[in-house]
């Protein structure tokens, strides 16, 4: 049993030994003079003893991530070499807010008619109930016409307070105005060529640039100055010094006339919907047909102050038409006062005090003596003098 034992150890022995040179044999003729035994015994290896199927998934995931990744910088690199695109364009919301009355009711419907990419509201100060017209087009009642057009100014931004467009124009209903800063006194052209960029630049602009009042004082403060009834210097204390209660009461106040301007959002958002309700409590609290008068003095002669302009402003005539409306080659004798834009020929400051417009203006009364005539701002001859 011993023997037997070691001859089974010993052929074992031999039969490894005999495997073994079978390899080397297979090694040493598959090698020729290009080739190293190293290369050729891995392949030997791998026809022979191939790698297991989890090895080969492992190398070819690498290898397209490999390639994955290479593909990806190369798009990167791409993309930086072409050009941004530019954000889209903010189209501005824009409204259009006039006082008007019932009786008067069509006399804002030119803002429908020749304005359309403005949103209009018009507010009528003599009845409750608002009402709509043909166009479908809602008109707010608004039964309270205390200082004015202030009462529908306010309003508006005390009911659209959290919803307000970009920028607002308010403006008298009446398309003609004996104030509106225009050779023919028409609103239309004012608000058509307004600069959009630099009303958003300043926050707020009247619509209005030669001085009717400007340079003379307009109001001198005065807590508990007994005002005629043409006088708002005690009232418009008292209601600057109920506003603004921080505030030092200023000396004197002035700025182009007459209560039509337009504004941002971002300016009426400077103070709160309370400051607004504020204002208009105080506006309604004081009764009396005279006070109507009084308040919209009083707001017409502090909207600028409200909407972050000094108390006394009285902006150069001609860099005022140049910004706001593009009219920057306008002869401007004076620092207030650009020939060709008003009629009146009396000098600058001075405007004459007309109830209304000849009977069927524009069509009619332009008899080139007291009222202008259609295109009377494009004769030099003409317009050197107004």
């Amino acid at each position: 049993m011993a023997i037997s034992a070691r001859f089974r150890r010993l052929l074992f022995a031999g039969f490894g030994l005999f495997v073994g040179v079978l390899l080397l044999r297979e090694v040493l003729v598959s090698t020729d003079d290009s080739q190293t035994i190293v290369p050729t015994l891995s392949r030997y290896l791998n026809n022979h003893f191939p790698a297991s199927s989890g090895a080969e998934h492992i190398e070819e995931k690498d290898r397209q991530t490999s390639e994955h990744e290479a593909s990806q910088h190369a798009v990167h690199e791409t993309e930086e070499l072409l050009p941004a695109s530019p954000p889209a364009a903010k189209k501005l919301t824009k409204t259009i807010i006039a006082s008007t009355q019932s009786k008067n009711n069509r006399s804002a419907d030119w803002v429908m008619d020749l304005l359309p990419d403005w949103a209009p509201a018009i507010f009528m100060t003599d009845v409750l109930e608002d009402a709509l017209d043909e166009h479908g087009i809602r008109k707010f009642g608004l039964y309270h016409d205390s200082g004015r057009e202030a009462s529908v100014y306010l309003s508006y931004i005390i009911n659209n307070y959290y919803n307000l467009p970009d920028i607002m124009v308010f403006i008298h209903g009446g398309r003609y105005q004996t104030h509106n800063d225009d050779p023919m006194y028409d609103t239309y052209p004012e608000i058509a060529n307004l600069n959009l960029d630099y009303v958003l630049e300043e926050g707020y602009v009247t619509l209005r640039c030669n001085w009717k009042i400007c340079p003379a004082t307009t109001v001198e403060p005065v807590l508990g100055h007994e005002d005629t009834m043409w006088e708002s210097h005690g009232l418009w204390a008292q209601a600057f010094s109920e506003f603004f209660p921080n505030e030092t009461i200023p000396d004197k106040v002035s700025s182009p006339c007459c209560a039509q301007f337009a504004v941002t959002r971002e300016m009426v958002h400077r103070w709160p919907v309370t400051k607004y309700e504020q204002m208009r409590q105080f506006m309604w609290k004081e009764t009396g047909w005279n006070m109507v008068t009084k308040m919209g003095i009083v707001f017409e002669y502090m909207w600028h102050v409200i909407f972050g302009k000094p108390a006394y402003w009285c902006a150069p005539a001609k860099e005022c038409y140049c910004k706001k409306w593009n009219f920057c080659d306008l002869d401007c004798p004076t620092e207030g006062w650009c020939r060709g834009r008003i009629w009146a020929k009396d000098v600058p400051g001075i405007f004459p005090l007309v109830a209304k417009f000849p009977e069927g203006w524009p069509q009619k009364g332009q008899d080139g003596v007291d009222w202008p005539y259609e295109g009377w701002e494009k004769d030099p001859e003409v317009a050197k003098n107004h």
